[in-house]
């Protein structure tokens, strides 16, 4: 619950968009590793949802492409 709780949780910030989304990738390993399979479309909603404000047009994007 602590895993899924942190990548919950994981916001871009400071960080660069590289840095943010291998955070996100490890924490995913590590619920993989103790058997809790997060799918693609749950990971998008995390990632797109950690991002700050100025990224409001690509969320929109994905969100409507995802949608489609």
């Amino acid at each position: 619950m602590n895993l899924k709780g942190e990548l919950h949780n994981l916001k871009k910030g400071a960080d660069s968009v590289d840095l943010y989304l291998q955070k996100i990738k490890v924490v995913r390993d590590k619920l993989l590793a103790v058997g809790v399979i997060v799918d693609d479309e749950e990971l998008l909603h995390i990632a797109t949802k950690g991002l700050p404000k100025e990224y409001n047009a690509f969320r929109s994007a994905i969100r409507t492409r995802v949608l489609s």
